[in-house]
This record gives C-alpha cells, sequence and structure tokens, in this order.
C-alpha cells in the first residue's frame, strides 16, 4: 500500500493551486468580515481576524489557498451569503506563483 499512497500524493501536488483574495471596502463592517472568514475560509477566529486585518491595512489579503473547483465554489457560496445579508464584500481567485 505504500506504493499506491505515493500515488495519492504525487496526483495531489500535480493539482495546480490557487490564492483566494480577500479585497478591503471601506462599508462592510469588519465583524461581518471575520463572519464570513470564518463561515467558508478559516476555521480559527484568531487567524480570520489578521487576515481581515491585512486586508484592512493593504487593501488585499490571501484567505485561503485550495485547487480552482473548491475555490470557485467556495467564493460562490461566500458571495451568496454576503448578498444575502445585504452586504458587499469581494473575493477573488488568482494562480500561485
Amino acid at each position: 500500500s505504500g506504493i499506491v499512497q505515493e500515488e495519492a500524493d504525487e496526483k495531489i501536488s500535480l493539482v495546480p493551486m490557487y490564492r483566494v483574495v480577500l479585497h478591503n471596502d471601506d462599508v462592510t463592517p469588519m465583524d461581518f468580515v471575520v463572519t464570513v472568514l470564518m463561515r467558508f475560509f478559516i476555521s480559527d477566529a484568531q487567524r480570520a481576524k489578521e487576515v481581515m486585518m491585512a486586508a484592512h491595512s493593504d487593501g488585499r489579503a490571501t484567505a485561503a489557498i485550495m485547487p480552482l473547483e473548491r475555490a470557485e465554489f467556495k467564493v460562490m457560496r461566500a458571495h451568496t451569503f454576503i448578498q444575502a445579508q445585504g452586504r458587499q464584500l469581494t473575493f477573488t481567485i488568482e494562480p500561485c506563483e
């Protein structure tokens, strides 16, 4: 089974990874940004706050790194949730260098 596991690990490493980017805006409350990050991208509250603050100070921050299909799915769900709350907040997806 060692050979099978190595092949599985190899397949995983061949999947290109994408960065989910949180963009800062001046209207979305910080606590709502943290809520969205925790609901869709980051389980750790402290890490979610750090990402929110990085976006706040730098204009953008990496919320997660994952395969494209998963990133698209999560961003779509996050945007749907954000709109349902009557808020605006933007996530984009870009390839990792």
